[in-house]
C-alpha cells in the first residue's frame, strides 16, 4: 500500500542492542551499575526477534566501541535487502548544551548523550547520523528505529491526582487477557499497592534512574532526526527515567506491546502511544527510604520524521542468515 513503507524486501533487517550494565570509569562508582537492564535486553532480543530481526546485542562497550560498533554495522551489505533497521540503546543519559556556531553565538543547543562503559559519552545525535541516508545509503527511503533507555536530566515528574474509578489499557488490540493496569491513588502508593500488573512478578519494589552526575565536555557538532527516522525516548527532555531490578519501566512496555500479533494489525506509531499510555499508567515510583523520590512518574517521549506506516507484516519465507 502507498500509506505503508515497503516491507516486501527478503530481509527484515538487523536490530541492535547495545546493553551497558557495568560501569568502571575512575568516576563512576560501584552504585553506577545499571542493576537489571540484563532482563531489558533479554526482552529486547526476543521482541525483535519476533518481529523478524537479526539480533545483534553488545553487552558493555565503550564510547569508542559503541561508535565503532555501530559504524561497522552501517556498513553491512544487508540493509540494501533489508525493510528497515532497528537499535535499543540501554545506558546511563543525560544533556548537555553545545554552542550553536550561527550569527547568533550567544545560542546554544540542547544536546541528549548517551555514556559507554568507560564513563564516554556520545551524543544521541551522533548515534543517528551514523545510519543517515549519505552515511547508509542502503537504507534510504527506510524506516530507521532508535529506542533510548537513558535519563535526559535529573527533573522529576511528580504527577497529578486524579479521580477515576477505573483507568485500564484495554485487552483489545492484542494485549493477553487480565494485562491491565488501574491508575493507583495516594492511598494506594501509602499501603505500598502501586506498580502493579496482573501478569507480571516482580523480584524488587525498588526504582532506579538512569542518571549519574557526570558532564562530560563535548566536541561533536549537532545534528538534526532526519527524513525516515523514528526517535523513542523512555522520558520526555530533561527527565530523569526509571529502572527496576527486574527491567526499565519503558523497555518492559515496549516488549509487552510491540508483539507479532500487534504489530502486524497496528501501526507502530499507534503502538508506541499505547507504550505511552502503560507507562504512565501502569507505574509509579517507590524508591526506598528517600522519600522525595517515591511517588514519580513517567512518560516516553516519541518523535520522528517517518514518512508512512510502518507494519510488520510476516514474511512468506524465512529470512537467511546473511549479515
Amino acid at each position: 500500500m502507498e500509506d505503508e513503507y515497503d516491507f516486501s524486501h527478503p530481509e527484515r533487517g538487523v536490530a541492535v542492542i547495545i546493553n551497558n550494565e557495568k560501569f568502571s570509569s575512575a568516576q563512576q562508582e560501584e552504585s553506577d551499575d545499571r542493576v537489571g537492564s540484563s532482563h531489558d535486553a533479554a526482552a529486547l532480543d526476543v521482541m525483535f526477534r519476533g518481529l523478524g530481526f537479526i539480533v545483534h546485542r553488545y553487552d558493555n562497550l565503550t564510547q569508542s566501541a559503541m561508535v565503532e560498533t555501530l559504524t561497522s554495522i552501517a556498513g553491512m551489505e544487508i540493509h540494501s535487502k533489508s525493510d528497515c533497521f532497528a537499535c535499543a540503546i540501554l545506558s546511563h543519559g543525560d544533556a548537555t548544551l553545545i554552542p550553536d556556531c550561527t550569527p547568533r553565538a550567544m545560542m546554544r543547543k540542547r544536546q541528549d548523550y548517551l555514556l559507554g562503559s568507560d564513563g564516554g559519552a556520545v551524543l544521541v545525535a551522533s548515534v543517528i547520523n551514523i545510519f543517515s541516508d549519505t552515511r547508509c545509503p542502503g537504507l534510504v527511503g527506510k524506516p530507521r528505529l532508535f529506542f533510548l533507555q537513558a535519563c535526559r536530566g535529573t527533573n522529576l515528574d511528580s504527577g497529578v491526582d486524579v479521580r477515576v474509578k477505573k483507568a485500564k489499557i484495554k485487552p483489545d488490540r492484542g494485549w493477553k487477557p487480565g494485562d491491565t493496569a488501574e491508575k493507583t491513588d495516594r492511598k494506594d502508593a501509602e499501603e505500598g499497592n502501586v506498580d502493579t500488573e496482573e501478569d507480571t512478578t516482580y523480584d524488587s519494589d525498588v526504582d532506579n534512574i538512569d542518571s549519574i552526575p557526570y558532564r562530560p565536555v563535548l566536541s561533536v557538532s549537532p545534528s538534526n532526526i532526519h527524513k525516515d527516522i523514528l526517535v523513542m525516548y523512555a522520558t520526555p527532555p530533561g527527565y530523569y527515567a526509571w529502572r527496576r531490578d527486574t527491567g526499565a519501566w519503558f523497555t518492559q512496555s515496549l516488549y509487552k506491546v510491540l508483539t507479532p500479533y500487534n504489530t502486524t494489525y497496528w501501526s507502530l506509531t499507534t503502538l508506541l502511544t499505547y507504550v505511552n499510555q502503560r507507562v504512565a499508567v501502569c507505574y509509579e515510583s517507590s524508591y526506598g527510604s528517600d522519600t522525595s523520590m517515591n511517588e514519580k512518574k513517567q512518560v516516553p517521549c516519541l518523535t520522528h520524521m517517518l514518512t508512512k506506516d510502518v507494519y510488520f507484516r510476516p514474511k512468506n519465507s524465512q529470512h537467511s542468515t546473511l549479515v
